[in-house]
């Protein structure tokens, strides 16, 4: 008989850590130390999902602003782009942000609260007419968490969007500090050809919930509003204004935004599902007669 200790074949060695690694990010640090093998198999797992300047991250390794900025110094621009898909920062500068969009050219999902400042609330997306942003291949995004900043440079006639938001299918806006009766602004929608889901925080208008459904983003699957729930009874006066027949539009109340969307990350099962099921549900008529808010 062998005396060597019996091994898995490499393939099924593989799938298990790799397994673990996305079941449980938070312990990629760990099983990179089992073996340089082991290293090479989950180390891109660890970059997967950045969650900057949240602590705990539910699952998640911390990650600050100041590791993520050696990250994008220390790691080739090949392995950025095959490691880091998701990004979700909070209480980052615009520069910072920036950075993130410059040297993650792979990244798909980007949730980005910015601090509040005269200079942070600067736009993300490259200029046009200057030579350094041109210089960076921004990363092809689906699914974007911002403030309204992004179409409020962009409101122009016609409606111009950069071309790393053309993909965009799931957009998330805050729309603090802007005028929600102003809609000409959210005419930016209608550059973005592939967007299905649009979600708001806060607060809409009536005028602004059917310009947006009935003219700049007919093709709309899901506009959900976020709000914070208010006491009981529920739903406010303001809220019941919204009533439409439109069953694309939803209220969602969530109670922590950061950890809604972390849970989905690990869930598969975020505001956006829920949203979708309701729908159909309303569409089935399971849903009773003027009920259009997910509690």
């Amino acid at each position: 008989m062998s005396g060597e200790e019996p091994r898995l074949p490499p393939e099924l060695e593989r799938q298990i850590f790799e397994l673990a690694a996305l079941e449980r990010p938070i312990c990629v640090p760990s099983l990179v130390l089992v073996a340089s093998r082991v290293r090479e198999w989950v180390e891109p797992i660890l970059y997967r999902t950045l969650v900057i300047n949240i602590q705990p991250a539910s699952g998640y390794p911390a990650c600050s602003v100041a590791d993520m900025r050696h990250i994008v110094r220390t790691r080739s621009s090949d392995f950025l782009r095959a490691a880091v898909k998701t990004v979700i920062a909070i209480r980052v500068r615009s520069s910072d942000a920036k950075l993130m969009l410059r040297h993650l050219p792979g990244l798909r999902t980007f949730y980005c609260h910015m601090m509040i400042g005269p200079s942070n609330y600067d736009t993300l997306w490259p200029d046009p007419n200057d030579e350094e942003d041109t210089a960076f291949g921004y990363p092809q995004l689906t699914r974007l968490y911002c403030d309204m900043t992004m179409l409020h440079r962009q409101v122009v006639d016609p409606p111009f969007a950069h071309p790393s938001l053309w993909g965009i299918t799931h957009l998330e806006m805050l729309t603090q500090r802007f005028d929600l009766q102003e809609v000409h602004q959210w005419k930016a929608l209608s550059a973005l050809p592939k967007l299905t889901h649009l979600a708001l925080n806060d607060e809409v208008t009536p005028n602004l919930l059917a310009y947006i459904l009935g003219r700049i983003c007919p093709k709309l699957q899901v506009f959900v509003l976020l709000v914070e729930p208010d006491p009981e009874p529920y739903p406010p006066q303001e809220v019941m204004n919204l009533r439409t027949d439109d069953v694309r539009f939803v209220v969602y109340l969530v109670r922590d935004f950061v950890k809604d969307c972390l849970e989905g990350l690990q869930t598969g099962v975020d505001y956006w599902v829920k949203a979708e099921r309701f729908i159909e549900q309303r569409k089935k008529g399971c849903v009773e007669e003027g009920i259009f808010w997910i509690a």
